[in-house]
């Protein structure tokens, strides 16, 4: 088969097991209304070169930067989606304390993670392609995101994600 970087225009690659994280900011735009346009670049890409970054290291890829969201994908390990979303929390609080003496409202950040089938390609026309996911289990994870401020948790990982993973009793859950 095809790895997903040979791929092209009207191409995909399905892949049955894999697990998708969405991370959004808390009342975004609360925070935003406060910020001058170039106040909110800079703090958006100050987040997004945190979150971005650790998503790598995990062996996972950000599919998708949109304002405050980020999707991101990890083909191959659901406790790698887990553990990167344990480090994106603990990475926040430090970029709390520095926002707090710089006198400016901590952040909070919701975490989504699902594991199923989705398959990954690419889509446009011939002026403009990018990679995309086609998936419910990409529309789960992103409702079980927002879930997150009505369980009042800041990650909420699904029961397939947990049966998936190799060791899931190295988290608390």
């Amino acid at each position: 088969g095809k790895s997903v970087e040979d791929i092209t225009l009207g191409e995909g690659v399905e892949k049955e097991n894999a697990t998708v994280l969405f991370c959004d900011i808390r009342a975004y735009t609360t925070i935003a209304e406060n910020m001058t346009l170039q106040e909110n670049f800079d703090f958006l890409n100050g987040y997004l070169g945190r979150v971005g970054p650790i998503v790598t290291q995990y062996g996972g890829f950000v599919n998708q930067y949109f304002g405050d969201g980020v999707m991101a994908i990890f083909l191959d390990s659901p406790d790698a989606a887990v553990q990167a979303a344990m480090e994106i929390q603990d990475n926040i609080r430090q970029f709390n304390e520095v926002r707090i003496a710089q006198q400016h409202l901590p952040i909070r950040v919701g975490v989504g993670i699902h594991t199923g089938p989705l398959m990954i390609g690419i889509i446009g026309d011939e002026r403009r392609i990018e990679a995309g996911v086609v998936s419910d289990t990409v529309n789960t994870c992103s409702r079980m995101e927002g879930l997150t401020k009505h369980y009042g948790v800041y990650t909420l990982v699904s029961e397939c994600t947990i049966l998936a993973m190799k060791d899931a009793a190295q988290f608390e859950y």
